[in-house]
C-alpha cells in the first residue's frame, strides 16, 4: 500500500499548508483528531493542520482528508480573493461540537477522497463486500468503509 500519510503531507505542502504533529493528548482533550486553521498573515504557510500523532495511521489519514474538506468546503480556500483578504477565515474548530452539517460534509469529502466511488464499488464487488478487506485496501477504518458502503447503497 502507498504511504498515504506522506502523500497527504506533500499535498498539504503543495497547497501552501503545513502539518504539525502533536503528541500531547492535552492538545486534543476535546477528542479532536486534527484541526485546521488559517495561518497568521506573516507566516510562510497559508494554513496549518495539527494532527494527533498518537492516533492510528488509518485515523490520521481520514482526519487529514477531513480537514482538507473543511479547507475547500468551508474556509473558502479556493476563492483566492476571499482567502487572501479575509483574516477571519474560520478554522475547523468552529464546527466541532454536535454533529453539524459542516462536519458531515467534511466526513463525506474525506470518504470520497480516500475511497472514490467507482474504485470503491469495483473493489467491494471483487472482495464480496467484505468490509474488513475493503478497509484494509483503502487504508481506512472498518467504520469509515462501512459508512461509505452504506452511502453508496452497497450494503
Amino acid at each position: 500500500m502507498l504511504n498515504l500519510t506522506l502523500i497527504f503531507e506533500e499535498l498539504i505542502k503543495q497547497l501552501g499548508g503545513k502539518i504539525v504533529h502533536d503528541n500531547s493528548i492535552q492538545s486534543f482533550i476535546d477528542d479532536f483528531d486534527a484541526k485546521i486553521v488559517k495561518a497568521n498573515y506573516d507566516d510562510e504557510e497559508q494554513f496549518i493542520v495539527t494532527i494527533a500523532d498518537f492516533k492510528h495511521m488509518n485515523r490520521k489519514r481520514f482526519s487529514m482528508a477531513h480537514e482538507l474538506g473543511h479547507l475547500f468546503l468551508h474556509m473558502n480556500f479556493l476563492k483566492k480573493d476571499y482567502w487572501c483578504n479575509n483574516l477571519d477565515a474560520v478554522g475547523s474548530e468552529r464546527y466541532r461540537y454536535g454533529h453539524s452539517m459542516e462536519e458531515k460534509e467534511a466526513d463525506e469529502f474525506a470518504a470520497a477522497f480516500l475511497m472514490p466511488k467507482n474504485q470503491f464499488k469495483c473493489i467491494a464487488k471483487e472482495n464480496d463486500y467484505n468490509i474488513e478487506k475493503i478497509a484494509k485496501i483503502f487504508g481506512v477504518s472498518r467504520q469509515a468503509a462501512t459508512i461509505r458502503a452504506n452511502n453508496l447503497k452497497l450494503i
